[in-house]
């Protein structure tokens, strides 16, 4: 691929440099704004493709291909996208309400954006929930492994059960990394909801804010398969749970680790459901009564001061 104008965007040996620095792969790169045509290349910043399943169709799997979905570009989506193809990128580019915007439809999906191949990547993407539909979750990873989410925002409303679901056919080696959760109205049940035996999950860097949600009807991450094995949730934000609402809640067979996490919730003594398999190291939990007030809690024991 050769980008050759300028200010619309340059290559180095065929890698094309956007903003910050290069996209880095042997595959083909593919743009996307909602201002375009699916009947362009997609190969050019200026001759983009109009919506997201057009981009993946485009793609070969395992070539590493990536798709760019430009700054400020809105699309909404009623029926599911699927990213079926594995080793294939999806970066949004811009910052704040400037980065792509994904908002769940009002009929017609199971689920807005469905990930079953391996080796993906989600980037830097905000994903807006529905206040009409059946209960859709806005991403859903079925059957692949090896993907990661980063640097996402994710904004439920009403009509989204679940955020991130994992279901499907088992599946392992998940990253949801340094990514917002942003409730705005009720009828959550999760944040990230695990239906089926999923290993060695990381929930990295993570902010969930459940106010506006006034809470999780289960828990924010619920884990509802006792086989999951290896789960660390680390460096992670809770905010808004009602009383008996857990930041986390796996089933006692789950195995993992929470650690260096915040919580600011109604009842701290219910913060995770007790299991003597996963670990908990620097779980610090406050009360909206007690401001003061810190809870560090582990698999036995809790201190309070």
């Amino acid at each position: 691929m050769s980008l050759t104008r300028f200010p619309h965007g340059i290559s180095s040996f065929g890698v094309p440099v956007l903003g910050a620095g290069p996209i880095v792969t042997t595959g083909t790169v593919y743009f996307v704004h909602h201002t375009g045509s699916n009947s362009n290349s997609g190969l050019d910043p200026t001759q983009p493709f109009a919506n997201l399943t057009t981009a993946i169709t485009a793609c070969t799997t395992n070539k590493g291909d990536v798709i760019i979905l430009m700054p400020s570009h809105a699309e909404t989506i009623s029926t599911t996208v699927t990213l079926s193809k594995a080793n294939v990128s999806i970066i949004g580019l811009g910052n704040g309400t400037a980065r792509p915007n994904l908002t769940q439809g009002t009929t017609g999906s199971t689920g807005m954006l469905t990930v079953s191949g391996s080796n993906n990547r989600i980037a830097n993407v905000y994903f807006t929930g529905s206040a009409t539909g059946t209960n859709e979750p806005l991403l859903t990873i079925s059957t692949g492994s090896n993907v990661t989410v980063e640097g996402c925002v994710f904004a439920p409303a009403s009509k989204q059960l679940y955020t991130i679901l994992l279901s499907g056919t088992a599946t392992a080696d998940i990253t949801i990394r340094n990514c917002d959760f942003i409730a705005t109205a009720a009828g959550p049940d999760a944040i990230i909801f695990s239906s089926v035996m999923v290993h060695r999950v990381q929930i990295i860097g993570c902010y969930f804010n459940v106010v506006g949600s006034a809470g999780c009807d289960h828990g924010i991450i619920t884990v509802s398969s006792s086989a999951s094995l290896g789960w660390l949730i680390k460096d992670c934000v809770f905010m808004g749970m009602a009383d008996g609402e857990p930041a986390v809640k796996p089933l006692a067979a789950s195995t993992g680790l929470v650690a260096n996490c915040l919580a600011y919730t109604a009842d701290v003594t219910d913060i995770i459901l007790p299991s003597n398999i996963l670990g908990t190291i620097d779980l610090l939990a406050t009360e909206a009564a007690k401001a003061a007030q810190f809870t560090v809690k582990h698999p036995a024991t809790t201190t309070t001061a």
